[in-house]
């Protein structure tokens, strides 16, 4: 088992121990859940799961990608989580989102252990009749893992669902690649939580914010989050 301090994300190599000393293992990894997520995934099958992703961005030369892994959209908890910093990525340019955040989450996404089905994105899929980070995102999976766009803001000639949560009247802009958008709409309105945003999506924007604070202090005086 390993820890790799630099990108913040927890490495278990395979080893073949017997079924009672797995469970053992299983149940001591729970005080670390990057661990116990990649155990629990060996204990059950290599299942694809689902990883809701998110980037926070300090000045101009920092950003901290996330990720949390989980295996169905109701749950309430992540399987395992991920994080890691980012040098080098694009300045933010209205209506080119992608060029900032595509590296980013990219550089996330090749450390995950676990095997993916959706990719769920903070923000739009397509941007009317252009694509948007959610399309490219799903061009650089290979056009093999769904992606799930959930904005919080509308945008102007864009296609897609609307859905409530909790007691909220402000909808989340849902749009998709992948799966069907209807589908992906109900999918993130059954997620976990009680408030607008579900609770799995706050906590990779949490996990993202948190990781970035040990590299600058008191970043969010200065904090500069780039806007879909």
């Amino acid at each position: 088992m390993v820890l790799n301090n630099q990108t913040d994300v927890a490495v278990v190599k395979p080893v073949f121990i017997d079924y009672l000393a797995f469970h053992v293992l299983l149940l001591c990894s729970k005080q670390i859940p990057e661990y116990h997520g990649m155990i629990q995934n060996g204990l059950y099958g290599f299942r694809k799961m689902i990883a809701a992703v998110d980037v926070c961005y300090a000045k101009k030369d920092i950003a901290i990608a996330a990720a949390v892994v989980f295996r169905n959209f109701a749950d309430k908890r992540p399987v395992a989580t991920y994080s890691t910093r980012v040098n080098q990525f694009g300045e933010y340019i209205p209506g080119q989102f992608y060029k900032r955040e595509l590296p980013c989450l990219m550089a996330v996404l090749t450390k995950v252990n676990e095997k993916l089905d959706t990719v769920i994105i903070d923000g739009y899929v397509m941007l009317g009749d252009k694509p948007g980070l959610g399309y490219y995102l799903w061009g650089k999976l290979a056009e093999k893992v769904a992606v799930i766009g959930v904005a919080k803001t509308e945008f102007a000639n864009v296609s897609s669902v609307e859905i409530f949560r909790g007691k909220s009247n402000k909808p989340l802009y849902i749009t998709s690649i992948g799966i069907d958008p209807v589908s992906a709409a109900e999918n993130i309105s059954k997620m976990h939580g009680s408030y607008r945003i579900p609770k799995l999506l706050k906590q990779v924007d949490n996990l993202a914010k948190e990781r970035i604070k040990k590299y600058i202090p008191n970043v969010f005086n200065s904090i500069d989050i780039g806007e879909q």
